[in-house]
């Protein structure tokens, strides 16, 4: 297993973590270039500091997969299965986790909504939710979802999410929960990325390939 970048226009692929130190079922990257993955398998935590240093920053978290650093710098992650968790970890290791809530419904891939919540997807209630980061509130946005698995924000406020089982790219307005298919791509699906110009690309398991969407 190893972490590594894809250049979209080309579909190069180039080493950035090796195994074993780059297990990881989901990565992001900090306002100040940390790159922090989720070590599912071995419940961990890790992240590669600006200066290339790896280190384990929390260890003890069994089924760990989403992970999200917001513009602030605050990183969170997602326990799937039991106990259905979201944490807010220290980006510097000092502090242990925090709980924000668990047994949500089915946390997966999420993101911030830039105001102090997190939009995450709700597998087994077929929902899209935003969860107070500060309380751990949670208020269902749009449901009749299939089994979402993975939300994400766009330039203008949007959220995408996907269906792991049918394949539907979901569009949603978070004020209205309005809902709309953008796409629907073979499935299954297991996460996303919204690119800054907007263009979605998803994520196939079952051929270990990513897709691109143009939203419009």
């Amino acid at each position: 297993p190893g972490i590594y970048r894809i250049d979209v226009a080309r579909g190069t692929l180039a080493e950035v973590v090796g195994a074993p130190l780059g297990e990881a079922d989901d990565v992001a990257v900090a306002p100040d270039g940390t790159l922090a993955w989720t070590a599912l398998l071995s419940g961990e935590v890790r992240v590669r500091r600006p200066d290339g240093r790896v280190a384990t920053l929390a260890s003890g978290l069994p089924l760990v997969n989403p992970v999200h650093f917001d513009r602030q710098g605050r990183l969170f992650v997602g326990q799937i299965g039991q106990p259905d968790t979201l944490l807010e970890l220290d980006p510097a290791g000092t502090r242990g986790p925090r709980t924000i809530g668990s047994g949500l419904g089915g946390v997966n891939a999420f993101t911030d909504d830039g105001q102090g919540g997190l939009y995450v997807p709700l597998a087994e209630k077929g929902a899209v939710a935003r969860v107070d980061a500060a309380s751990g509130a949670l208020q269902v946005i749009a449901t009749g979802l299939g089994q979402p698995v993975a939300v994400k924000r766009d330039s203008r406020g949007q959220l995408a999410t996907i269906d792991w089982h049918v394949g539907a790219v979901i569009r949603i307005d978070p004020a209205s929960g309005a809902t709309r298919t953008l796409a629907t791509v073979a499935p299954p699906l297991d996460n996303l990325a919204i690119g800054p110009d907007d263009t979605i690309y998803v994520s196939r398991p079952s051929d270990n390939g990513i897709v691109a969407i143009d939203p419009s």
